[in-house]
C-alpha cells in the first residue's frame, strides 16, 4: 500500500483534470469529492477512478468544458438538465445548487438529470444540501448499462447497482448523511477489494460476477424505484433502454423545511431522535453510529494521509506523466 499526503495528492488530481480542460473551480470539486472518500474510508469512489476518467475524457465520451444546462421546466420547481456530457460532480453540483435555491423560494424542488458523467457518491452532493439547511434524497442509475444485479433468485443481471442518499441537516455538522448501493455492496468496493487483494476482476458473467440487490425483494424494489427515478424519468436510459456506458441519469431532491415544520424544530427533533435511537441498552455491547458520523471519524483518523494500492499508484503515476504532472512523493511504502 503506497500513503500519500492528502493535500499532496488533492493538488496532482487537481492538475491532472486542468490539464484535461476543466475549469479551475470544476478541477477543484472533483479533486475534493475523489480524495475526500478516501479520507472518509470509501476508496471505491475515491482517486483510484482518476485513471477510469482520464479514459473516458481522451475517447471523448466526457466533455471537461460541458456545462450542465435546464432545457425543461414545466413548474417552477420541476426541472429537466442536460449534463451536456460533463463530469458528472460538476453536472451533480450544479443540479444541486439549482435544486436549493428554488426549494428555498417554494419548499420543495426536483431536478431529472440526463447526459451526465459518472456522478461519484452521492453523497457529495445531498451533504450540499444538507449544509444549506435542507433535506435531500438522491438516486441514481448507469442508464442501461453495467447491469450487474440479478432479480431475486436469479443469475442473469437485470439492473445496475443503483445507490440511493439522502441527507438531513443537524445544528452542527456532520450532518445526518447516508448513501448506498442497492446491491449488497457497491461493484467499485469490489473492485477495490480486488487490487488489494492482487486478484483481477472476475469478467467471465458467471453467478459470481453478480451482486445480489440487498434485502430479497426489498432491497430489489427500492432498486427499481431508482431505475425509474434515474433512467426513465430523466429519459437517460434504463436497463432495457440504449445503454451508454459513459452515461448517468440522476434524480434529485430537495426539501426546505422553513416550509414544513422549520428547521430549528427539525434539527431539535432529529437530535432527540437520534438520541434515543443511540442510547445505551443493558446487556448490549454495540453501539450504534448515527450516519455521517463514521465518515467524519475516519477523516479525522486519516491524519489527512490516502492509502493507495499497487495497481491504482501505477494508474495514477501513468496519469500524471500523461498530464505532465508531478508525482506526489509517497510518505510510506508498505502495510
Amino acid at each position: 500500500m503506497i500513503s500519500v499526503s492528502g493535500e499532496a495528492i488533492f493538488e496532482a488530481v487537481r492538475e491532472v483534470f486542468l490539464s484535461l480542460g476543466v475549469p479551475l473551480d470544476g478541477a477543484d470539486w472533483i479533486a475534493e469529492c475523489l480524495v475526500d472518500a478516501d479520507l472518509s474510508g470509501h476508496p471505491s469512489h475515491g482517486v483510484y477512478r482518476v485513471s477510469e476518467y482520464y479514459r473516458a475524457c481522451r475517447a471523448g465520451n466526457v466533455d471537461p468544458r460541458a456545462k450542465p444546462l435546464i432545457v425543461d421546466a414545466r413548474s417552477s420547481n420541476t426541472l429537466m438538465i442536460d449534463g451536456a456530457g460533463g463530469f458528472g460532480q460538476i453536472v451533480g453540483r450544479y443540479a444541486a445548487d439549482v435544486v436549493s435555491r428554488r426549494a428555498a423560494e417554494h419548499g420543495m424542488a426536483a431536478a431529472a438529470v440526463f447526459n451526465s458523467g459518472h456522478v461519484g457518491r452521492l453523497a457529495d452532493h445531498v451533504r450540499f444540501l444538507a449544509e444549506r439547511g435542507q433535506i435531500g434524497l438522491m438516486t441514481a442509475n448507469d442508464a442501461g448499462a453495467n447491469r450487474v444485479v440479478p432479480r431475486p433468485g436469479g443469475r442473469v443481471g437485470r439492473l445496475g447497482t443503483n445507490p440511493f442518499a439522502f441527507a438531513v441537516p443537524r445544528g452542527t455538522a456532520p450532518h445526518l448523511v447516508m448513501d448506498f448501493a442497492t446491491s449488497e455492496t457497491s461493484y467499485g468496493s469490489l473492485v477495490v477489494g480486488w487490487r488489494r487483494a492482487g486478484e483481477a476482476p472476475n469478467t467471465e458473467g458467471s453467478y459470481d460476477s453478480v451482486l445480489p440487490s440487498f434485502g430479497g425483494y426489498k432491497g430489489f424494489g427500492l432498486s427499481l424505484l431508482v431505475e425509474v427515478l434515474s433512467g426513465v424519468l430523466t429519459t437517460a436510459g434504463w436497463s432495457t433502454g440504449a445503454e451508454k456506458e459513459a452515461a448517468q441519469g440522476f434524480f434529485l431532491l430537495a426539501i426546505d423545511p422553513e416550509h414544513f415544520c422549520g428547521l430549528d424544530y427539525l434539527q431539535s427533533a432529529v437530535e432527540e431522535m437520534l438520541e434515543w435511537v443511540q442510547a445505551p441498552e443493558a446487556d448490549v455491547d454495540t453501539q450504534y453510529t448515527a450516519p455521517g458520523l463514521l465518515g467524519s471519524l475516519r477523516r479525522r483518523q486519516s491524519g489527512n494521509v490516502v492509502g493507495i494500492d499497487s495497481t491504482t499508484w501505477k494508474e495514477l503515476v501513468e496519469v500524471m506523466g500523461a498530464c505532465s504532472v508531478k508525482v506526489p512523493e509517497v510518505v510510506r511504502d508498505g502495510p
